[in-house]
């Protein structure tokens, strides 16, 4: 998902503090999600911090976590 939606910056530079909730099961359909709690503009660069999860297919949470990188920009 990070990747998917931050590419080559994730890529280079993220970091990941996940904590394992419950574990996932044989047969489990497992879903990811999060949304971006914070960006804040250091001189030609912005910091991006997420909250990042994965839930199974009845909605309990498996995995959550605090995600963050820099994007550089052009």
């Amino acid at each position: 998902m990070l990747v998917n939606n931050f590419g080559i910056d994730w890529i280079t530079g993220g970091k990941l503090d996940a904590k394992i909730i419950h574990p996932a099961r044989s047969g489990d359909t497992v879903y990811t999600g999060g949304t971006i709690e914070s960006v804040t503009i250091h001189g030609n660069s912005k910091e991006v911090v997420c909250d990042a999860w994965v839930k199974n297919d009845e909605g309990k949470l498996l995995i959550v976590s605090k995600a963050s990188f820099r994007k550089q920009e052009q």
